[in-house]
């Protein structure tokens, strides 16, 4: 806790869910842009579904598409997923929904700890009524002919806490107490949980949320990075 970050073990059968809905998230970018377009759903208040963001003319660090999914999405996207008749379409949206339904054990279990040991009130009940809304983020960062720079500038997240679940490259890192940048250990077999800046208002700042970011490497420069989050 005084990292200001937790790891937490996959138990078996979630870790290799969470490796396959990464390995189909993967296939899924190979799909055509068209074909990806299909399951958005831009009606929404907040982004569900594929959405590509790049700037138009040269590549900038930031540029990347990303796929937010939730047990409550909207079933314009799910018919979408089925009419495509692509595997790499329906293969990632079938792994997506199982990892949402299989995850959610570990989910409680941690808010229920947390609102044991900081005295959290309400934290669990919370977490899971507003479970409809968790959003699970995929993203693919494309690659980064300059080699510089961050590609997910510093910043906090706003939900309760963050799960940061799975990416094929490091350059994660977080802010220490003493301002200082250190490595995010995420590891294919455990998820690092951090406060976003609803847990520190809900637990009186005694739980600080977590300042993080992503930086280039020499790897992700060259072939782009894939991550998966929950928030």
């Amino acid at each position: 806790a005084t990292l200001g970050y937790v790891r937490v073990g996959y138990p078996p059968a979630l870790q290799r869910q969470v490796s396959d809905a990464m390995n189909s998230w993967k296939a899924f970018c190979t799909l055509p842009l068209g074909i990806k377009k299909q399951l958005s759903y831009p009606e929404s208040i907040r982004d569900v579904g594929y959405v590509l963001r790049e700037s138009n003319g040269r590549v900038k660090r930031d540029d990347k598409e990303f796929f937010h999914a939730r047990l409550g999405m909207p079933e314009q996207i799910m018919i979408a997923g089925r009419r495509v008749n692509d595997a790499r379409a329906t293969n990632f949206i079938g792994a997506t929904n199982t990892l949402l339904q299989t995850i959610r054990p570990l989910i409680e279990r941690f808010a229920q700890e947390v609102e044991k040991v900081y005295k959290v009130r309400g934290l669990r009940s919370g977490t899971m009524r507003s479970q409809e809304n968790w959003t699970f983020r995929y993203l693919h960062y494309f690659p980064n002919t300059s080699g510089r720079g961050e590609i997910a500038h510093a910043h906090v997240d706003r939900g309760g806490f963050t799960l940061h679940l799975s990416e094929t490259h490091s350059g994660a890192e977080y802010l220490d107490f003493a301002h200082a940048w250190h490595p995010l250990p995420v590891s294919e077999r455990e998820t690092v949980i951090f406060p976003s800046m609803g847990m520190q208002h809900d637990s009186g700042s005694k739980l600080k949320a977590l300042c993080h970011r992503v930086v280039t490497t020499p790897e992700t420069a060259r072939e782009g990075r894939y991550s998966m989050v929950a928030f």
